[in-house]
């Protein structure tokens, strides 16, 4: 993968011939202090380094080689940058919910990432009749889970938190047809 979106700033003694990968990071990116993102990367193919590449990061300004964080040059690279600020969204999540006569309805499996908090209040609001998420009854659920970033204000206390949303993109219910 050779991937360079800006080669006007280099690292000092870093050829453009020598560049593999360039990543001028999005203003947009870097207001998140979650992800602790340079003003760019590079990475070098240097055939004097252990591995063979050498990576730069750029912080105020001064390029460092070898950064102490390249989580979110990895995140790139994995294709698993934020696509819009304010929510990240996660892979698909399927849900089984169950019910026997007379028991009260429980989330029976998780197929897919999910925080362990979110399903449990999803789970303790599945039988309260004003259910947002799970609120079809028993079935399965295919659900997007996307993180909403907290809304900070303009003097950088937290206005609103951060919360989990799901999006319900498939519901099947249970099939209660008895086959002979």
């Amino acid at each position: 993968m050779i991937w360079k979106n800006d080669l006007s700033d280099l690292p000092p003694d870093v050829q453009a011939s020598e560049v593999l990968f360039a990543w001028k990071v999005e203003e947009r990116l870097r207001k998140d202090p979650a992800e602790d993102l340079p003003e760019a990367y590079v990475i070098q193919n240097s055939p004097v380094a252990i591995s063979g590449i050498v990576i730069y990061g750029k912080w105020r300004g001064h390029w460092q080689a070898n950064p102490f964080s390249v989580r979110g040059l990895v995140r790139k690279l994995l294709g698993l940058m934020p696509s819009s600020v304010g929510s990240r969204t996660l892979p698909k999540l399927t849900i089984e919910v169950h019910s026997s006569t007379g028991d009260p309805s429980f989330i029976y499996a998780v197929y897919g990432p999910s925080p362990l908090h979110a399903l449990a209040a999803m789970e303790s609001e599945l039988n309260n009749p004003e259910c947002v998420v799970l609120h079809h009854g028993p079935g399965d659920y295919c659900l997007e889970p996307s993180w909403v970033e907290p809304q900070i204000g303009d003097h950088g206390r937290e206005e609103l938190p951060g919360y989990w949303d799901f999006r319900i993109l498939e519901f099947r219910p249970v099939d209660t047809s008895v086959s002979s």
